[in-house]
C-alpha cells in the first residue's frame, strides 16, 4: 500500500478507500462555484492549518496550553470523516437547523464515527487505535477540548478562503457570502485563544462587499505555465488580499507541490493542461496517489 500522497508524507499506510471516498464528495453542494474543492483537498488543508495554529499557540510565552501538533494534524485530517455517511452539509444550511436537528446530527456523526472505525478502518474494538479514533471523533463533535476547537477554527479558516479564492477568480456571486463568513468567525470569540489567533493570522479582517470589489482578480489566461500557479498564490501576487488569504495561499503552494493546478484551480486544470500542451508533473491518480515509475 502506498505511503505517499500529494500534501501528506508519513510512514503510515494510507487507506485508499478513505481517499477515494473523500475525493468523491464535493463541497458547497447546490451552490455555483468556479473551483469546487472536494473533501480530500479540504481536509489536507485543515490538517496543516490546525498544525500551524497549535504550534503557534504552544510556543507563545503567555499561553497556558501545551498542545500536541501531531494530534491536531491528525484530527484535522479526520474531522470530516462522518460526512462519508451523513454527506456534506454546507454551513449556511447547517445554520438554519433547529437545536433538535443539530442534536440529531451530532448523534448521527457519533454513530458514523463508530461505524467508520469498525468497517472503514477495520480497527478491532479492543485496540488502542479504535479507542483513539472514536475518542477523537467525539472531541471533534463536542468541540470542548483545545485541540478540537483549533480544528474548528482551521476548518472555518479554510472555508472562508475557499470563498475568497473563488471571488478572486471571478465569482462575483460569492461576495454575498462574506457577511455570513464574518459572522461565523465572530462566534469563535467564545474560544479562549481566539483573540491571539485572530490578531496573528488576520482572521478578524475579512473584507466587506465594497472592499473586495477593488482587489485584483485573476483569470485562466494569467496562468501561462505551471510555475505561475504557485507564484499567483504567494506574495507579492496576493499582497492586496487579506492576511488570512495570503497565509492560506502560501500553504496551498507548499503542500500541493505536485500538479498544484489540480488542487488550487480545480475548475480550470483540465483546460490548463490542454493550454500548456504538457502532461502532469509526475504520475498520479485523480486523488493524488503517487504512482511509482
Amino acid at each position: 500500500m502506498p505511503d505517499r500522497i500529494d500534501g501528506i508524507s508519513h510512514g503510515d499506510d494510507i487507506n485508499l478507500l478513505w481517499v477515494n471516498c473523500m475525493q468523491n464528495i464535493k463541497r458547497y453542494d447546490g451552490l455555483e462555484m468556479i473551483h469546487r474543492p472536494d473533501l480530500w483537498t479540504h481536509i489536507r488543508r485543515v490538517g496543516y492549518l490546525s498544525k500551524v495554529l497549535s504550534i503557534y499557540i504552544s510556543t507563545r510565552v503567555d499561553t497556558p496550553y501545551s498542545l500536541d501538533a501531531q494530534k491536531t494534524f491528525r484530527m484535522g485530517l479526520r474531522h470530516d470523516d462522518p460526512e462519508l455517511i451523513t454527506t456534506d452539509i454546507p454551513a449556511p444550511v447547517k445554520r438554519q437547523l433547529s437545536i433538535e436537528q443539530l442534536q440529531h446530527l451530532k448523534a448521527q456523526e457519533q454513530t458514523a464515527g463508530i461505524a467508520l472505525a469498525r468497517y472503514l478502518y477495520c480497527y478491532p474494538e479492543d485496540s488502542p487505535l479504535y479507542k483513539l479514533y472514536v475518542s477523537e471523533q467525539g472531541e471533534l463533535i463536542q468541540k470542548e477540548t483545545p485541540e478540537a476547537q483549533i480544528v474548528d477554527v482551521a476548518d472555518k479558516w479554510d472555508a472562508v478562503c475557499e470563498i475568497l479564492h473563488d471571488i478572486r477568480c471571478g465569482n462575483k456571486d460569492y461576495i454575498s457570502l462574506l457577511e455570513f463568513s464574518r459572522k461565523t468567525l465572530a462566534k469563535f470569540e467564545r474560544y479562549p485563544f481566539w483573540n491571539m489567533l485572530a490578531d496573528e493570522f488576520g482572521l478578524a479582517n475579512i473584507p466587506n462587499d465594497e472592499e473586495i470589489t477593488h482587489l485584483s482578480k485573476i483569470g485562466i489566461d494569467d496562468l501561462v505555465d505551471r510555475s505561475k500557479v504557485s507564484s499567483l498564490m504567494r506574495r507579492p501576487a496576493t499582497d492586496e488580499w487579506p492576511e488570512a488569504y495570503k497565509i492560506w495561499g502560501e500553504l496551498n503552494a507548499n503542500i500541493f507541490y505536485r500538479n498544484p493546478e489540480k488542487y488550487i484551480f480545480p475548475g480550470w486544470y483540465l483546460n490548463l493542461w490542454q493550454k500548456w500542451e504538457t502532461p502532469p508533473k509526475d504520475t498520479t491518480t485523480v486523488s493524488g496517489i503517487i504512482i511509482p515509475k
